[in-house]
């Protein structure tokens, strides 16, 4: 991990190349001491500055930044990206907020970022993402430094050829116009890094101007020769509205970006991901690790975490402004529930109750059983921190032919990384996050989230209800928002004859099931209405929401009420399963036994319980994934039990046994270009008809899956990125491929459900979307995942995200998206209305007509007996 690299854009310091003894005592060093400030590290800037008491002189800059609070982020600055690199100076930033406060002499040693990130200058250097991909994330990035203000010194001045830091410091400045730039070494930058600063400056366009304040930039005012550090007097500040945000809490806020640059971040008083507010994290961790990055956004609790406040970013210790305590809330919120009394987190606007337990830990005995409700009381209890994840499936430990995830998968589940991810067996717990000040009696509707991930991976506190919650009161449509985390892979949908004779199938689904109970038992102390819940859920948590609505044949009631009144499904529906004992589900069964080491045991199920948590994770993670050649054809997925999901979803739909309630549905145009990044081996239309039977289909015939794919005639054409030409064809057949996938596991069968609803029970209303907002993105398109980004976390405040976030909160409170929906929106007909769509841009939306690809659809309907997962 600290090897060097002797490719740095300058030489070593004096002294050589570090000896191996040193090299051996810092590998040692790191794999024992923690270096958790280093590694809080979550973005990789680049940029030049120029020196303060000299204009003409210009340095690169590599930026290795973290967020320490809302408002204040640190960078260390290295002279190279490469190991070793000189740590050659540190760069503060902060927001427009925190600099007006600051007296005039001090404004005067900061520089603005407006010219840096719209001239293309500024850049995150991409680590291997593909290019538009990675656009949008730095695109998404610049959005937010924009508007920032730097304070930076210079300790080693590498360019002029120093092999140690002398002198005294440099106060360093950014350029704020083009006459100001070295361009020769912009250019040299570009070559070296892969990128086009040009295209970037074009890119960044819609990036609204920062204009600067009067007082920074300063130097640059006093001509070429620039201003001494000596110059610019200052005094003594202390900045008491931003003073120390009391809080005991604190939250993951990092992007790994690789396994070395960072295991784990604090972000104190802030209950967000940082990470969450880049474009990669909000596509969450299935598309990152299809990318072979293991950039992991994890919420980790806070055991080894110092009680009290959290260290003061500016100013003393008085308490902050009462503005502040919205987003820096602290523990004084007090719920009576009948086991517990619940403390939670106060503030300003959003109320935060996270990590409260809804079932017994399912762990020893429990593993691989039916979550058990809580019989015991558990007192006062401190919901105040975020709880584990359950244990993940990031990547497989098989062998794959088609790319090299296995290591990967060994490193990620190593105990040590297990730990730093947060991850355990104890994991059911479940958030709630509900307007400030809400009375007991106020029954405000719920939104209860399911998040998604392959029913591989996933955690709820990925994924904050607060603005959520501020939205709806901002619209005048207050209400409860509730995360649960549910078991996933093969702790939480383990097939076999094993486990149906057991009664433990779809632990994931039950999971959620006992959370919606706790629901309905507890929410009206907090102020909710459990008569007025709507289900949510992306991709898997999608899947789910609609495996709630034919669970128990369609009997969604709980002790006589019905746990849920409207449903709410993005990229996710009817999934057509084999039973849990069916032959490909008894293949995954035995490989986790015999990886296990419970091979010819009287009674493997038991091994598998008794077996310690790193040898059975390492054995249920043996499997093929999502993350692999073998895609969407899950080892992993609820599947009929007789009794739970008690047949195939579709059979159910089709007999009329679900739940009636009003639903929204839809999907990306671009499903299925996340699903077929890896199968590169497709090169023909037989290979590909080989592939959909040998992996996908058990019963399906050679002919029907020819005509499948025979659906659609021309791969560029009739592919995947839509309406993309001859362009983005990642391999010969990817087009062909991502189609089929797209439109099989999502959006025709979206359509299969939509029908047969608007048949057996026309008089439930029922709405339908395809989302176009990333069309143009090269070989991804608008594709799955990507409504988080727009949908969920909002991160471009344009049309598609204020309008579904719109439509979403009314139909939350009236069970109709019109209802009290800004006139700007558009009105969203019921899809019965002439079977229509809602089409959303990013600036604005169309109607479109559900009858695309009808030769596809009809082979889907004809045949769906054939295509049982």
């Amino acid at each position: 991990m600290c090897e060097a690299e002797p490719s740095s854009t300058y030489d070593f310091a004096l002294g050589g190349v570090p000896s191996t003894k040193d090299q051996v005592l810092n590998a040692g060093a790191a794999a024992i001491q923690s270096f958790a400030p280093v590694k809080s590290i979550c973005a990789h800037l680049n940029a030049f500055h120029v020196y303060a008491s000299d204009t003409s002189r210009t340095v690169e800059a590599n930026h290795y930044c973290t967020h320490l609070s809302a408002n204040v982020r640190q960078c260390l600055i290295y002279d190279s990206p490469k190991n070793p690199a000189k740590l050659i100076g540190v760069e503060y930033l902060i927001t427009r907020e925190l600099y007006d406060a600051l007296p005039k002499e001090e404004k005067r040693l900061w520089h603005s970022h407006d010219y840096e990130v719209r001239s293309g200058m500024l850049i995150m250097p991409n680590p291997l993402v593909p290019e538009g991909v990675w656009e949008i994330a730095e695109t998404a990035e610049m959005r937010e430094v924009v508007g920032l203000y730097g304070k930076t010194f210079h300790f080693w001045q590498v360019d002029r050829g120093d092999q140690l830091p002398l002198g005294m410091p440099e106060l360093m400045m950014s350029f704020t116009k083009d006459d100001q730039v070295p361009w020769e070494k912009i250019k040299d930058r570009d070559e070296r890094f892969g990128i086009d600063s040009t295209k970037k400056r074009h890119t960044r366009n819609d990036i609204a101007p920062v204009p600067p304040h009067q007082d920074a930039d300063s130097c640059w005012k006093t001509g070429k020769a620039g201003c001494k550090l000596h110059s610019l007097p200052t005094a003594p500040v202390i900045l008491q509205q931003y003073a120390a945000y009391p809080s005991n809490i604190a939250v993951f806020s990092c992007t790994m970006i690789t396994i070395n640059e960072c295991r784990s971040g604090w972000d104190h008083g802030q209950r967000e991901f940082a990470a969450a507010k880049f474009v990669v994290a909000a596509v969450k961790m299935k598309f990152l690790s299809l990318l072979a990055l293991p950039l992991v956004a994890l919420a980790i609790p806070v055991e080894d975490i110092p009680e009290g406040p959290a260290p003061p970013v500016l100013g003393g210790t008085v308490e902050p402004a009462p503005e502040l305590q919205a987003r820096y809330p602290t523990p004084t919120v007090v719920i009576p529930l009948p086991q517990a009394t619940i403390i939670g987190l106060g503030g300003a606007e959003v109320e935060q109750f996270p990590g409260i337990p809804f079932a017994q830990p399912p762990v020893g005995g429990l593993r691989l059983k039916p979550p058990q409700p809580i019989t015991k009381p558990l007192g006062t209890y401190q919901a105040t921190k975020n709880q584990n994840a359950c244990p993940q499936f990031f990547f497989s430990d098989a062998l794959d032919d088609a790319i090299p995830t296995s290591i990967i998968g060994q490193i990620l589940n190593l105990p040590f990384v297990q730990k730093i991810t947060g991850q355990s067996e104890d994991c059911l717990y479940l958030n709630v996050h509900r307007p400030a000040g809400v009375a007991a009696d106020a029954k405000l509707p719920v939104l209860f989230w399911m998040f998604g991930g392959g029913f591989e991976l996933g955690w709820n506190t990925m994924y904050d209800g607060s603005p959520w919650v501020k939205s709806s009161i901002d619209q005048g449509k207050p209400m409860i928002f509730v995360t649960v985390n549910y078991r996933v892979g093969g702790f939480g949908f383990l097939p076999g004859a094993e486990i149906l004779k057991d009664g433990s199938a779809n632990l994931g689904l039950r999971d959620q099931r006992l959370g919606l109970q706790w629901v309905a038992d507890n929410i009206a102390a907090f102020g909710g209405d459990p008569e007025k819940v709507t289900i949510w859920g992306e991709s898997a948590g999608a899947i789910s929401v609609f495996d709630h609505m034919v669970i128990n044949n369609g009997d969604h009631t709980y002790k006589g009420k019905p746990l849920f009144r409207a449903a709410i499904m993005n990229s996710g529906s009817v999934i057509p399963a084999d039973p849990v004992d069916c032959p490909k589900g008894q293949v995954v069964y035995d490989t986790v036994v015999e990886a296990a080491g419970c091979k010819g045991k009287a009674d493997t199920l038991a091994c598998l319980r008794g077996v310690s948590y790193q040898t059975y994770l390492k054995a249920a993670n043996s499997v093929p994934g999502l993350l692999s050649h073998t895609s969407v054809a899950l080892s992993y997925l609820p599947r009929p039990d007789g009794t739970f999901l008690t047949e195939s979803p579709d059979v159910l739909v089709l007999n009329g046994k679900y739940a009636r309630v009003p639903f929204i549905i839809g999907d990306q145009e671009d499903e299925g270009t996340l699903f077929a990044l890896f199968q590169s081996y497709i090169r023909t239309p037989a290979d590909a008809v080989k592939y959909l039977t040998d992996v996908f289909f058990a019963h399906a015939t050679k002919a029907e899956m020819t005509e499948l794919v025979n659906s659609y005639p021309s791969a560029l054409l009739d592919g995947s990125p839509f309406r993309t030409g001859i362009f983005n064809n990642w391999y010969p057949e990817f087009k062909r491929m991502a189609a089929i996938l797209g439109d099989l596991t999502f959006t025709l069968s979206r359509r299969v459900f939509l029908l047969g609803s608007s048949i057996i029970a026309p008089e439930v209303p029922s709405w339908s979307y395809l989302s176009s907002y990333d069309y143009g993105t090269p070989v991804m398109g608008t594709f799955h995942g990507s409504d988080l980004i727009q949908v969920f976390f909002g991160i471009y405040p344009n049309y598609a995200a204020s309008s579904f976030r719109a439509y979403y909160l009314s139909f939350v409170a009236t069970m109709d998206p019109n209802n009290g929906t800004d006139p700007k929106y558009r009105k969203w007909p019921q899809w019965k209305d002439g079977k229509q769509l809602l089409n959303t841009y990013a600036t604005h939306s169309q109607l479109i007509t559900d009858d695309f690809r009808s030769k596809t659809y009809d082979f889907i309907v004809r045949n769906i007996n054939s295509l049982y997962i």
